[in-house]
């Protein structure tokens, strides 16, 4: 079993809870405490809940979003993930960016015509709720 009363599990929609209950030793965590958390992380790593919302609300912005800006697009899925999924306090993306690929005019196709270039910068974002 992976709860005792010294270590308690719940979810919350997505969230997974984990509430260390042993306030006369100041939370202090055992072996014991360890290993039931290392079992219900991996279970609910497993069940793919969180991943499944993310995953659900990045592929909505990608398909509605009609600006080629990379930027705006990170600080879309961003806070969409803020609003729609309340459990996750931190969120973290980054992407390289490859713009200065080569584009040429050929008639009426544009293109790139030469091999991708090396990234040569990372767009971040962090939202941390408070």
């Amino acid at each position: 079993m992976d709860s005792s009363p010294d270590i308690l599990f719940e979810r919350r929609g997505a969230a997974g809870i984990v509430t260390l209950n042993r306030p006369k030793a100041l939370n202090a965590v055992t072996h014991d405490m360890v290993r039931a958390l290392a079992r219900r992380l991996r279970a609910w790593e497993s069940d793919g809940a969180v991943t499944r919302a993310t995953r659900a609300i990045v592929m909505d912005v990608f398909k509605s979003f009609e600006s080629a800006s990379i930027q705006q697009i990170i600080h879309k899925m961003g806070t969409r993930i803020f609003a729609d999924i309340p459990e996750i306090s931190e969120l973290r993306f980054e992407a390289t960016n490859r713009t200065w690929d080569v584009v040429e005019e050929r008639g009426e196709e544009f293109g790139v015509y030469i091999d991708p270039a090396a990234p040569y910068g990372v767009l971040g974002l962090t939202l941390t709720r408070s």
